[in-house]
């Protein structure tokens, strides 16, 4: 594969298994042949039905909105779709995880689909492995990451990557992580950290997409479960 396809795979998005999509397509197939109502086939109606269904389906193509993932996959997806989509075998899989091993910009990596309580994907985390040792070549295989990212998505808003290189020694030195975020779409956060693994002298280089409501949602019912048992 050349560079460019595995950019690609970092954060390609696809909108055809979106639930809302396939929704879209029943009722505009109800629309051109039968009658039709909250995407159900009916008979009759007239014109002023016609008219009503129309802006309805207008109305939804450009106000609703489509969660789109990375990695050819859609927010909220279940695991059966996230096994078809990836098309081979995980190298580890439990209740709220698949794990599989993939190539990214020269980079061996472990990718990980993370699911809710409702077994609804909600992040992809991304955990490059590091080839040597050293905190000069951690940052240089962070700053090849960090400009796929920047080329897609536009300078980071928010963390804390210094741009100086001295400061981004200093910070690991210090055992502090270097940060950078971005919003997609409103809705997907991306945060790429490179952090000092504590006590081992090694980096850990990481890259995490998420759906922002998913995530917030699963975080409250988890603490909910654990404050049950209080």
């Amino acid at each position: 594969n050349t560079n460019h396809e595995h950019e690609s795979r970092i954060t390609n998005t696809n909108h055809e298994h979106d639930p809302k999509v396939r929704k879209l397509h029943r009722r505009i197939r109800c629309f051109v042949g039968p009658w039709c109502y909250n995407g159900e086939e009916i008979q009759g109606g007239g014109e002023g039905i016609r008219t009503i269904v129309l802006a309805a389906v207008l109305a939804w193509v450009f106000v609703a909105p489509v969660f789109a993932g990375v990695r050819g996959t859609q927010w909220g997806i279940s695991k059966a779709e996230v096994e078809r989509i990836e098309e081979k075998r995980p190298k580890e899989q439990a209740d709220d995880r698949l794990v599989y091993e993939d190539v990214l910009a020269g980079l061996e990596t472990e990718v990980t689909y993370l699911f809710n309580h409702r077994g609804e994907l909600y992040s992809i985390e991304y955990d490059f492995h590091m080839e040597l040792p050293f905190m000069t070549h951690a940052i240089r295989q962070f700053d090849r990451i960090s400009r796929i990212l920047r080329g897609n998505y536009g300078p980071p808003t928010g963390g804390g990557a210094y741009p100086d290189k001295e400061k981004r020694i200093g910070a690991l030195a210090l055992e502090r992580p270097i940060v950078e975020k971005w919003t997609k779409d409103g809705v997907t956060s991306i945060v790429h950290t490179l952090k000092t693994l504590k006590g081992s002298g090694g980096y850990k280089h990481t890259l995490a997409y998420a759906h922002k409501g998913l995530k917030d949602e699963y975080q409250r019912f988890c603490k909910e479960k654990q404050m049950e048992k209080f």
